[in-house]
């Protein structure tokens, strides 16, 4: 009949970005709905991506109040649906929490990374500055794996296409899909 405070938090909806080579998509998802034997996203999406983590965990998610919007040149405007699925998405090049309790639990999730590396990243059509969280100290761990993830801290985000509707998006904390990147230079 009463329920504690941390149980009504969990149960509120996250608020989650997902950038693509070409939008940004964001919403809202039930934490519940995409969690496995008391494990939420973020700690499925960190485990190896032969073991169905990393990007993967991120497939055909459903956001409620979800938007797409363009994030290069491209002509479409900004939608807004009631629901909205993500599909397998090839091109993802970052997941954000966009929330204090989505963000806390993507923090948890991959609270091994430990080891702050200043860097600017180049992924897809971006350019990422920020400071990536790695295992180790050695800056060679940025390089991930396909469709491994690594978290970012205060990241500028700027897309390079010209026109691009996307320039100077600053997210607290995100994670960067290892295999888009294309380069990294250390700051």
């Amino acid at each position: 009949m009463f329920s504690s405070k941390k149980q009504l938090t969990s149960m509120l909806p996250w608020a989650i970005q997902i950038l693509t080579t070409e939008y940004l998509i964001d919403g809202s998802v039930q934490p519940s709905e995409y969690s496995i034997a008391g494990k939420d996203m973020f700690v499925e999406m960190n485990k190896d991506f032969e073991d169905e983590g990393g990007t993967r965990g991120i497939r055909y998610m459903t956001w409620t109040e979800g938007q797409i919007q363009p994030a290069g040149n491209l002509t479409s405007p900004a939608q807004h649906f009631a629901k909205l699925t993500l599909g397998a998405c090839a091109n993802l090049v970052a997941i954000i929490p966009n929330d204090h309790a989505s963000q806390q639990a993507a923090q948890k999730a991959f609270q091994e990374n430990q080891h702050p590396v200043n860097v600017m990243v180049y992924a897809g059509p971006y350019r990422i500055r920020g400071t990536a969280l790695t295992h180790k100290t050695d800056e060679i761990r940025l390089y991930g794996h396909d469709g491994g993830l690594l978290p970012f801290q205060d990241a500028e985000i700027e897309n390079q296409l010209p026109g691009a509707k996307l320039t100077g998006l600053k997210v607290p904390w995100l994670l960067l899909n290892g295999g888009m990147i294309h380069c990294f230079v250390l700051a």
